[in-house]
């Protein structure tokens, strides 16, 4: 009597083998409080450098690993007693003395921590295709490179000329 097989449908999934604590993982942890890069920590860490931003990532989805850089984080927070609240306060201070010694750039560079830490992403630019639709990417011949580019010079050079650049 030969066994039917059971459809896919069917067939128990593997459950996903329970969280391990390595030293690998530990070190990533406290790496990535150091400067909250993923790749470099996991490069620090003792993890392959060529894989490092893909195992950064798949470590930073992981509940136990999100939890123990939280509560790091925390307990530096607490120890140094630096806190977001705390550095507003001295971004927005640095902005104020930059800006009355006359230094621009620096009084600039202060604002922008400030608005990157209120999510104020002044700098995100989206690019549309036609009628809003996404922009189809494709390879070009050289030939049909040097059309688009002579194209677009063309028109800039219109655009400049009437003055609506």
């Amino acid at each position: 009597m030969a066994t039917k097989k059971k459809p896919a449908s069917e067939k128990k999934a593997k459950k996903p083998a329970p969280f391990q604590w390595s030293a690998r993982r530990r070190a990533f942890v406290d790496e990535y409080c150091v400067d909250k890069n993923a790749a470099e920590a996991a490069r620090r860490a003792g993890f392959a450098p060529k894989w490092a931003d893909r195992e950064a990532s798949r470590l930073l989805q992981m509940p136990e690993i999100k939890e123990a850089v939280d509560a790091k984080l925390a307990r530096l927070s607490k120890k140094t007693e630096i806190t977001a609240e705390w550095v507003l306060k001295r971004l927005v201070e640095n902005d104020q003395k930059a800006f009355e010694a006359g230094d621009l750039n620096a009084s600039t560079r202060a604002l922008e921590a400030i608005a990157k830490h209120l999510g104020m992403n002044m700098l995100k630019v989206e690019h549309t295709g036609k009628d809003g639709e996404a922009i189809q990417v494709g390879m070009m011949s050289p030939l049909e490179l040097a059309r688009r580019v002579a194209y677009l010079v063309h028109e800039t050079q219109k655009a400049v000329k009437s003055g609506t650049s």
